[in-house]
């Protein structure tokens, strides 16, 4: 990209993007590099039409119970159970500007609600991407992740913002002609993190726990298998509470654990929450919280979390007051791999290269198959 599509703001310690850039505007991708400063809550309060895609529901859960109970904007929440015609009877509504949020997956019946209505929402809407990099991290594993990625450029007006974004290689986001642009803090706005490395994971924190009492711990661990395991082993079951996806939530009742639950609720002493919860949320309330980043790369390789996404996320779920302050006491605790190696992007594309050739040989022989076990 040449220089001029390069933009950068200087934000204040209590200030927040409505006091710097006033709208979000079109076909840039935002690096807002802090979290918590309101670019979801820019975007509902605008004077305009917009679709937010969330990656996840509780993000979505949570900016309707807020909006729709203690404020004026009135939103609407689309996920699995939301119906087509429950959304066109709120676009029928009176509301002036239409808020809609919704998942990755849900995005479609927005979409067939716009055009029972004959509405052209590529013109009269503007749609926001946000915590765009779950898109690229989640996709190997979520594929419906990226449903709407085709339909986003069909937008006059869009945009892609994160705190921590991963710089897409779609030729599209050039060929529109996008901007990058950077939110810099003019504070210091580091956090010290303690990284405890160890053998066995579930005695570190039982160790660190037991040195370190508190009234609440919240632990981030993306193995509902493991947090069941050491919910068991270190008899905390009772005074723990559960956050995760809905197959998980299923499983772990049917194997009697009570407090658990797809979105945030009532918390314990003992607080665990997997990825659906690493982003977007917002816990509020809460003014020294002890955070547990916990990453088992030898039974639960998949629990491993990005240090330059996925951390800085987690620790931004904890929202400070406004003009406020927040301490937060943060930990990583990691095992080691040492078979663990990485690739660089070349490896990479090296690596999908040789699948798409092996996949188009293998679709060849497939079509010229005449019975199943040939």
């Amino acid at each position: 990209m040449d220089k001029q599509k390069y933009l950068t703001y200087k934000i204040g310690l209590h200030e927040y993007l409505k006091d710097i850039i006033g709208v979000i505007h079109t076909n840039i991708i935002l690096f807002k590099n802090l979290t918590g400063i309101g670019a979801t809550t820019l975007e509902l309060e605008s004077n305009r039409n917009s679709i937010i895609i969330e990656p996840n529901v509780p993000v979505i859960q949570g900016k309707c119970k807020k909006y729709n109970t203690t404020r004026k904007v009135k939103v609407l929440g689309v996920f699995e159970g939301k119906t087509v015609d429950q959304i066109i009877d709120y676009l029928q509504s009176n509301i002036k500007y239409k808020k809609i949020i919704t998942t990755p997956e849900s995005f479609l019946k927005v979409k067939e609600a716009m055009s029972e209505l004959g509405i052209d929402m590529y013109e009269d809407y503007f749609l926001l991407m946000d915590e765009c990099e779950r898109t690229i991290q989640d996709v190997g594993y979520r594929t419906k992740i990226i449903l709407p990625i085709n339909d986003f450029f069909l937008f006059t007006n869009k945009a892609f913002v994160s705190a921590t974004p991963i710089i897409p290689s779609d030729p599209r986001f050039s060929a529109q002609k996008f901007t990058h642009v950077y939110i810099k803090p003019d504070f210091n706005h580091e956090e010290t993190i303690k990284v405890i490395d160890t053998n066995n994971i579930m005695l570190t924190l039982k160790k660190f726990i037991d040195n370190n009492p508190r009234e609440q711990y919240f632990i981030f661990f993306n193995s509902t298998d493991t947090i069941a395991h050491f919910l068991r082993e270190l008899e905390v079951k009772d005074e723990s509470s559960i956050f995760c996806a809905k197959e998980s939530m299923q499983k772990l009742k049917v194997n009697n654990f009570v407090h658990v639950s797809t979105s945030l609720g009532e918390f314990r002493v003992y607080n665990w929450m997997t990825s659906r919860f690493f982003s977007a949320v917002d816990i509020e309330g809460i003014v020294d919280p002890t955070i547990i980043m916990i990453t088992d790369l030898v039974s639960a390789l998949h629990s491993t979390i990005d240090p330059m996404s996925e951390a800085i996320q987690i620790v931004g779920r904890f929202r400070k007051p406004e003009n406020g302050t927040i301490k937060k006491e943060i930990i990583h605790i990691s095992n080691f791999l040492p078979t663990l190696t990485s690739q660089t992007a070349e490896e990479v594309k090296a690596y999908i290269n040789e699948c798409q050739v092996v996949f188009r040989v293998l679709k060849r022989y497939l079509k010229a198959a005449t019975t199943k076990a040939q």
